[in-house]
């Protein structure tokens, strides 16, 4: 079995759960809500419970369905039951359609990894474009820094790409504003 007939089970199988997850995840969220309409609102706590619990059961289900459709060995079986030409055409066509939904999934994960490597070149030139105020908001910056327990060195910067304060970064953290808004 080669590199492409293993994908194309894999973009199969991912095809076939996309389109159980709807049905699966319509059906938790009928339970959901037919839960909370009983639960009275003064419960906030158990009613966040229960719906952290559905979206925690839509993932696991999600993931058991994608194991339970990944057979490498289903393209191989249907070939061997199915000898009626009307079989084997109702099953390629739906298969085709299974792939065509996991070809279109591969295709938005691609999109977004690339929307989000665009999104980090551009907070990466933002910072770097950034111009250091005085020495002076510096100062007071560390002293609030300090007054609210956090440890690290933040950054302020200045810059005129921005319309209002931004945080960037975790590993170093910078504040952003407009130019001209401590004026």
């Amino acid at each position: 079995m080669g590199l492409f007939e293993v994908s194309g089970i894999w973009v199969l199988a991912i095809g076939k759960t996309i389109v159980h997850s709807i049905w699966i995840g319509l059906l938790i969220l009928a339970m959901l809500r037919l839960f909370l309409a009983f639960i009275p609102s003064s419960y906030s706590v158990l009613r966040y419970r229960i719906s952290v619990s559905a979206m925690i059961l839509l993932f696991a289900s999600v993931h058991a369905t994608f194991l339970l459709l990944n057979d490498p060995l289903s393209p191989l079986r249907e070939s061997l039951i199915l000898s009626e030409r009307y079989g084997r055409e109702r099953v390629a066509g739906a298969s085709m359609l299974f792939k065509l939904f996991g070809y279109i999934y591969f295709a938005g994960v691609f999109f977004m990894l690339c929307r989000s490597m665009v999104s980090v070149a551009y907070i990466r030139e933002l910072r770097r474009s950034g111009k250091m105020l005085s020495t002076l908001w510096q100062h007071s910056l560390s002293q609030i820094s300090l007054s609210l327990g956090i440890k690290r060195s933040v950054e302020f910067l200045e810059s005129t790409r921005v319309k209002a304060p931004l945080l960037v970064g975790y590993l170093k953290p910078a504040i952003i504003i407009p130019a001209g808004m401590l004026t």
